[in-house]
């Protein structure tokens, strides 16, 4: 894949008619291509921006196209684990960051309702922080891993237990 489908996009500060004439241009080709959304990085530009269909259902393919666009592109990072010695997802972990006065939990898991599963990953938002300082991880066993070098965002880190 294209390098920027792994950056983080950049925050759009003013939507001025360049960003409009963008926005036209990434409906057009939504359109074109019979999709029902587009990000800008898809085709190689960075910024923040998304176009989609409003629709009801899959038959409602006229549906009038939004446009996305995020002003506040914030510091974030992913973990994702696998636990050789357990439960291979490592479903039923505790992840715990810190970064400055920040600590967060997050417990992966594959289910998220009725009839729907998510990807097992812990998602961390940092606010105005850059990096992580440490990382704790209290497997489902019981025993807990610890990282205590900087994460920095915009990453997705991926902890393997042997």
């Amino acid at each position: 894949p294209d390098p920027i489908l792994r950056q983080p996009c950049s925050k759009v500060d003013t939507f001025d008619r360049d960003l409009a004439r963008f926005a036209d241009d990434l409906v057009e080709t939504m359109h074109r291509e019979r999709g029902i959304g587009l990000a800008a990085p898809q085709v190689g530009d960075s910024r923040c921006v998304i176009v989609a269909l409003q629709m009801e259902d899959t038959e409602h393919t006229d549906a009038e196209p939004i446009v996305l666009v995020n002003h506040a592109a914030a510091a974030a990072l992913q973990i994702g684990l696998e636990d050789r010695r357990g439960v291979r997802r490592a479903t039923g972990a505790q992840v715990r960051l810190f970064a400055g006065e920040l600590q967060q939990l997050r417990e992966l898991k594959q289910s998220g309702g009725y009839l729907s599963q998510q990807a097992p990953l812990a998602h961390f938002g940092l606010g105005e922080y850059d990096a992580a300082e440490r990382l704790q991880v209290r497997w489902r066993d019981g025993t807990q891993t610890e990282l205590t070098q900087p994460l920095p965002a915009g990453y997705h880190y991926r902890l393997i237990r042997q």
